[in-house]
């Protein structure tokens, strides 16, 4: 057994190691194709920590990125387990969340006694799948048009992105959280992969995509505000998306929620789902260094 943190010419192994689990690990492997191994602090980098068998075979990663979050995937109990510990003691940097396949996920979540820490978000959400040759494809009213979200108004997208990070992701509404809102907006509309649905020239719902790796995308985030929901605007701009996608190239869809008109709308177009995954976003960023000493002064 070895742990190591990858260097650049890993890039490769842990594309290969990934690629029959991309499902599971959508953003690890968008990460992976935008960045690769190296970690500088720059957006989309990070440590990756990988186990390698005794035929120097890649058997798990876990990764901690630029902005705070962990994420993993690994073969088995015993190889996540090795990897947390090897984990624990080699990252200085603040811990913002974790995310993965859901039992994988609680397990960190536990070793890395993060149980008891204020999560904003801790969610063991539905993972979701469509293969786009089966996707129901929906008619754009004449009424209605798609248009990049580049160009709608950005106050209306950072106010729709604050509204969203409250209610999804149980984030604090704060004026605290403005800068850091339009600094995640810049880096999503630099992928010019987020769409707005027009009403008669007026926003009604957002749509993006977060992750891509080879000829899948990952959903997210969708948001319509209170005052244009239960009309079918999500559903119609999340299917018009990806028909587009469908007609680049694209096979295959990936999402996680557990909004239940979510859902609705998403096992409407063909959505199918596949398993767990876990979404657990802490209030505020933590060192695990900081953490023990706490514990420490309670005992």
């Amino acid at each position: 057994m070895n742990i190591r943190l990858l260097k650049i010419q890993d890039a490769k192994i842990l594309e290969e190691y990934l690629a029959p689990h991309k499902a599971e690990c959508m953003f690890i492997c968008s990460n992976l194709k935008a960045a690769g191994t190296l970690y500088k602090g720059a957006d989309f980098e990070g440590e990756y920590f990988g186990y390698f068998n005794t035929n120097d075979q890649l058997q798990g990663v876990i990764v901690h990125y630029w902005n705070g979050n962990v994420m993993m995937h690994t073969r088995d109990y015993d190889v996540l387990e090795n990897l947390i510990l090897h984990f624990k003691k080699n990252i200085s940097r603040p811990i913002a969340g974790i995310l993965g396949p859901h039992i994988q996920a609680e397990q960190v979540i536990r070793r890395l006694g993060l149980s008891e820490c204020r999560f904003g978000v801790n969610n063991n959400e539905g993972l979701y799948e469509i293969n786009l040759e089966a996707l129901n494809e929906l008619s754009m009213p004449q009424h209605m048009k798609v248009v990049p979200a580049q160009d709608v108004s950005k106050d209306i997208l950072i106010l729709w992105m604050k509204s969203y990070d409250i209610e999804a992701l149980g984030v604090h509404g704060n004026n605290d959280i403005d800068a850091k809102i339009e600094e995640v907006l810049n880096r999503r509309l630099k992928q010019n992969d987020s769409w707005v649905l027009l009403l008669d020239e007026t926003p009604v719902s957002l749509s993006a995509f977060n992750a891509r790796f080879a000829d899948v995308v990952q959903v997210g985030p969708v948001w319509t505000p209170p005052e244009y929901r239960n009309r079918g605007f999500a559903r119609l701009l999340l299917s018009y998306t990806l028909q587009k996608e469908k007609f680049k190239g694209t096979k295959q869809a990936i999402l996680f929620t557990d909004n239940p008109a979510a859902i609705k709308a998403y096992l409407a177009i063909g959505f199918k789902k596949i398993g767990h995954y876990r979404l657990a976003l802490l209030e505020k960023p933590i060192k695990l260094q900081e953490l023990e000493n706490l514990r420490h002064l309670q005992w």
